[in-house]
C-alpha cells in the first residue's frame, strides 16, 4: 500500500473538500428545492482532488490523459444514478445495493482502462445521459421538491460532511492504494452521487432525493466540461492554472446551462 505523504494528503484533501462541498450540497437542496440541489451538486470536488494529485504524482500530461476516461466513466455513473432514482420509490434505502451493483458490473471492464480517446467517450457520455434523462422526465412520475425544513445543528452537520468525506476518501484510497485493476475501478467510484442521494435520502426521504436526481443527471454535464478543459489546459498551462481555468469553465456551464435545467419538469 502507497504510504507517501502525498498519498496521506490526497486523502485527507478528499476527506475535506468532498465533506464541506457534499454538506452544502444537501443544505442548498434542502433551502432552495431539489431542483437547486440537483443542478450544483455535481460541481468538480473529488476529481479535481484526484486529477490534482495525478499531476502531482506523476506529472501533468498523465494527468490531462486520465482525465480522457472520465467522461466513459461519467457515463456509468450516471446509469447508477438513474438506477437509484427508478428503484428508490420501491426499496427506499435499500436500492443503493441495486444501484451499486449495478454500478460494478459496468465499471468492471474499465478497471484495466488506463487511457481512452476523450471524444468517443463524450459521445458516449451524451448519448447514455440524453437517453436516461429523456426516460426520467416522460417517462417517471417525479416531482420536484421545494425548500423543506431541516434542523441544522453542529452535530447534524459534523455528521453529513463526515459520512460524505468518509465515502470519499475510501474510495481514492482504494483507487490509489490496491492496484491497477480495483485502482481503475474504484477511480470511477459515482461517491459524490452516491453520498449526495444517501444524505437526501436520509434527511429527507427518497421522493426528495430521487426530485434531486431527475435534474443532477444532465448537470453531471458539467464534470465533462471539467475532464476536456484539464485534458487541454494541464499540458498547456500546468496544475495551478489549469486546475482554475477548468474549474471556471465547469462553474460557467452551469450557470449557463441553469435556465435550461432550472426549467425542467
Amino acid at each position: 500500500m502507497n504510504m507517501n505523504p502525498l498519498f496521506i494528503e490526497e486523502i485527507l484533501l478528499s476527506f475535506i473538500v468532498a465533506g464541506i462541498w457534499i454538506t452544502i450540497v444537501t443544505v442548498i437542496a434542502e433551502r432552495f428545492g431539489s431542483k437547486m440541489g440537483g443542478i450544483f451538486g455535481n460541481l468538480p470536488s473529488n476529481i479535481l482532488v484526484s486529477l490534482l494529485f495525478i499531476g502531482l504524482t506523476q506529472a501533468p500530461q498523465f494527468a490531462a490523459n486520465s482525465a480522457s476516461i472520465v467522461p466513459l466513466a461519467m457515463a456509468i455513473d450516471t446509469v447508477f444514478l438513474f438506477v437509484f432514482i427508478v428503484t428508490a420509490e420501491k426499496f427506499g434505502k435499500a436500492s443503493f445495493a441495486v444501484a451499486l451493483l449495478t454500478w460494478f458490473l459496468l465499471a468492471l471492464p474499465l478497471g484495466g482502462f488506463q487511457y481512452s480517446n476523450i471524444i468517443i467517450g463524450v459521445i458516449i457520455y451524451v448519448i447514455i445521459t440524453a437517453l436516461l434523462t429523456l426516460v426520467v422526465v416522460k417517462k417517471l412520475d417525479i416531482t420536484h421538491m421545494k425548500k423543506r425544513n431541516a434542523e441544522y445543528t453542529l452535530a447534524e452537520l459534523s455528521t453529513r460532511g463526515l459520512i460524505s468525506g468518509g465515502i470519499v476518501a475510501t474510495t481514492v484510497a482504494i483507487a490509489a492504494a490496491f492496484g491497477p485493476l480495483w485502482g481503475g475501478i474504484f477511480a470511477t467510484f459515482p461517491a459524490v452521487m452516491f453520498s449526495t442521494m444517501y444524505l437526501l435520502t436520509r434527511s429527507q426521504g427518497a421522493d426528495f432525493a430521487r426530485a434531486a436526481g431527475k435534474t443532477m443527471l444532465p448537470a453531471s454535464a458539467n464534470i465533462i466540461v471539467y475532464a476536456i478543459s484539464v485534458n487541454i489546459t494541464y499540458p498547456l498551462f500546468g496544475l495551478g492554472y489549469g486546475t482554475a481555468i477548468s474549474y471556471a469553465a465547469a462553474l460557467i456551464f452551469v450557470l449557463l446551462a441553469y435556465p435550461f435545467l432550472s426549467k425542467m419538469k
